[in-house]
This record gives C-alpha cells, sequence and structure tokens, in this order.
C-alpha cells in the first residue's frame, strides 16, 4: 500500500486525499489564508564539506525536471559541485543534459513504481518538474502540479531510506498578482490569480503534511530569467528593438526579477540548511526596479531609446487576447497576455527569512542580467524575429 501523507492547512480544499477528480477544485474556492508552517523533526545542517556522509561517499542528488531550463543549471551546478546527481525524465534525453556525472532514471510523475526507484539512496530531492503554462486547464494543472508532487513525496516516505531533504520549487505565483500589501514575504496571505498559482499551492499543502516523515523546503522563486528562458523575454527584447513596445499602466510598478543563477544557488543553500527545515521561503533579489527601469537598461543594451508611449493593461490585455484568437499571435511568436500581465504586476518582496536562515542574497544585478540576455537574444536573433 501507498503511504499518504495528513492533510494540508485548510486552503484550497477543493482537492482531498480521497483524490476525487480535479472538476470538483472548480466549484470550490476558499478565501485566502496566511502560509501554514511545516510540522517538521528538527533537521541537522548539511553543508558542504561538513555532510553526515561515509568517507569518500559523495552526496546523491536526484532532480526532477532536470532537462528543464531551470533544472539543465541546478544539474551543472551540482556536479560542478562534485556530487552524484541523478535525474528522472520521461523522455529519450539525446544532448539535453550535460554528458558527465549523472545518471538517469526513466519516469514520470504520475507513474508512482519508477518514483520508487528514482528515489532511492537519495540523500537530497530537488522536484523542479511542473506545467507551467498558464493556458493549461485546471485538470492538467492538478494532475503534474498537484497529484504528481503528492505521488513524489509517498515515494520519498516509503523509501527505505527517506531523503535527508525535500527542496520544492514553487513560486511567487501563489501570492497572485495583486498583493494587498507590500513589501510582502512569508507571511502574506496567499491569494493566486490563476491556476498554475493555485496547483502550486496545493502541492505546496501537500509537501507540509509531510513533514513528520523528512525535512523539506519549500521554496518560491520570483520572475526567473536568464539564458534559456526564452520565452517573453526574446519577443520582448525584439518589440524593444524594433521600438514597437510601450510601456503598461505608464511603467512605474515593480517587477521582481531574479536570475536563474541565483535560483539554483538559493536551492542549494538551503538543502545545506538545518534552519531551513519545514519552512518556505521568497527568493528574490533586494534590487527593486520599475518596468520603466527595466526596459530602459534593456534599450541601453539594444543601442535604441526606451518606449516613450503607454498604455492601459486593459488595452494591453484586449489586443493579445485578439492576436490569439485570431493566430496572430502563437505561444513562441510573441508576447502573450500572461506575459503582460506579469510585466504589469507591482510586487516586490522582503527576502529577510532567507537571508537569515541560510545566506541567500541574490548576486546578479539586474543590469549584468539584462546585459547576459542581450547577449543571447542576439545570438539567437534570427528565431524571434
Amino acid at each position: 500500500m501507498v503511504r499518504r501523507g495528513r492533510t494540508g492547512s485548510a486552503k484550497w480544499r477543493g482537492i482531498q486525499e480521497d483524490e476525487r477528480a480535479p472538476e470538483a477544485a472548480e466549484a470550490q474556492q476558499p478565501a485566502a489564508t496566511a502560509p501554514q508552517p511545516m510540522e517538521s523533526e528538527p533537521a541537522p545542517a548539511m553543508g558542504r564539506g561538513a555532510q553526515a556522509q561515509k568517507p569518500g561517499v559523495r552526496r546523491l542528488s536526484l532532480v526532477t525536471g532536470a532537462t528543464g531550463r531551470l533544472g539543465r543549471k541546478l544539474v551543472d551546478a551540482l556536479l560542478a559541485n562534485g556530487e552524484r546527481v541523478r535525474i528522472l525524465h520521461r523522455e529519450e534525453l539525446g544532448e539535453t543534459v550535460p554528458p558527465r556525472g549523472w545518471e538517469a532514471f526513466r519516469g514520470d510523475l504520475s507513474d508512482r513504481a519508477s518514483l520508487g526507484r528514482a528515489v532511492e539512496g537519495a540523500d537530497v530531492v530537488y522536484h523542479l518538474a511542473a506545467l507551467v503554462e498558464r493556458d493549461a486547464s485546471p485538470a492538467d494543472l492538478l494532475h503534474v502540479n498537484y497529484y504528481g508532487t503528492k505521488n513524489l513525496l509517498d515515494a520519498c516516505a516509503s523509501a527505505g531510506k527517506p531523503p535527508k531533504r525535500f527542496v520544492f520549487a514553487s513560486s511567487i505565483s501563489v501570492y497572485g498578482k495583486r498583493i494587498a500589501r507590500l513589501p510582502a514575504d512569508e507571511s502574506t496571505p496567499a491569494d493566486p490569480s490563476d491556476w498554475y498559482g493555485k496547483s502550486k499551492l496545493l502541492a505546496e499543502d501537500a509537501v507540509k503534511s509531510y513533514g513528520k516523515s523528512f525535512p523539506a523546503t519549500i521554496l518560491r522563486p520570483a520572475v526567473i530569467y536568464g539564458e534559456g528562458f526564452d520565452e517573453a523575454y526574446l519577443p520582448l527584447l525584439a518589440l524593444l528593438e524594433k521600438r514597437r513596445m510601450v510601456l503598461i499602466n505608464g511603467g512605474r510598478n515593480f517587477v521582481p526579477l531574479i536570475h536563474a543563477r541565483d535560483v539554483v544557488r538559493a536551492m542549494m543553500l538551503a538543502a545545506d540548511s538545518g534552519a531551513a527545515a519545514g519552512k518556505a521561503y521568497v527568493v528574490a533579489p533586494r534590487e527593486r526596479r520599475t518596468q520603466r527601469e527595466i526596459m530602459e537598461i534593456a534599450c541601453r543594451f539594444l543601442g535604441v531609446p526606451p518606449p516613450k508611449y503607454s498604455v492601459p493593461l486593459a488595452l494591453a490585455s484586449a489586443a493579445l487576447k485578439l492576436a490569439a484568437a485570431t493566430g496572430l499571435a502563437g505561444r513562441k511568436g510573441g508576447l502573450l497576455e500572461e506575459h503582460v500581465l506579469t510585466l504589469a504586476a507591482d510586487r516586490y518582496f522582503d527576502v529577510s527569512r532567507a537571508e537569515q536562515d541560510f545566506g541567500f542574497k541574490a548576486e546578479v544585478a539586474l543590469e549584468d542580467g539584462i546585459r547576459e540576455m542581450v547577449e543571447y537574444y542576439n545570438s539567437r536573433k534570427g528565431g524571434t524575429q
């Protein structure tokens, strides 16, 4: 029998432990609640170089979503740190992961038997695999992001030796696009704006319910950018270069961009921190930049003037909806409504908890990161025109 975790906290009770149909979740949307702390036994620190490993035995980390944009960077960083890496993959790998130092397990988040094999012997589990398309159906988002996470947690709890740490990549999407009080932090009530955010919040509840079985840490990265994150960023740079981009709602809102390298570093630091066991953290920069400032920086590196004109969010959203409906905009061909909503949302965060508990501070300055993105855009420009 597969072990089930205890029911999580009361939010988003449309999904229950009996795993009734996802459609039931749509019929019930409870009010937002403040994130609840996980119940967890105290965990020893697992600092690099001070790990409780046998002499000569390197730590084994399992990474789900290892062939994704962020997962590939995490695998590279773990290998560079001298760790053994096991990846869970659904399809033929080809050249999508580094050809050294890793072992691959073919499996799927919906296949519990494959998950059981993958987690056996893992010291740390990094769970990055997720369905991220905001226009996916609620049923599909819940199937991957909630039920898939729960299956992986079941496998970890049923393993002969549970992992020393489970690191779950959630998202600031659990807070929604409109946050009542800024700066937000881990105590800010969760209020997701879409089913992606709801599915991540449900997955967080599942992670919390296993706190007595193994120590877990939840990370909520801000808006991730960096090489490989092509959607939204490359089309935006193309529009800026062609002087066809406008500011949304005046461009005065703060956009919390975090470089992928900083997110990877936060994951590795959290995995090693005894203080991070049983807690959730926002992973965001202290640096605050407005939408207007971000576009001005990008235009400086592109060598073009920044946008002068502004349009209301409602008008920009309606235009993109029309373009999508008429086939004038494809998923990889340009900006989508979800991208504009993210660009126009006013959000910034207090990241003191991550700084205090495991010493995380974003290291990639936004100007340096945007310069890298422009260089990356120029190297791939043919595919963005």
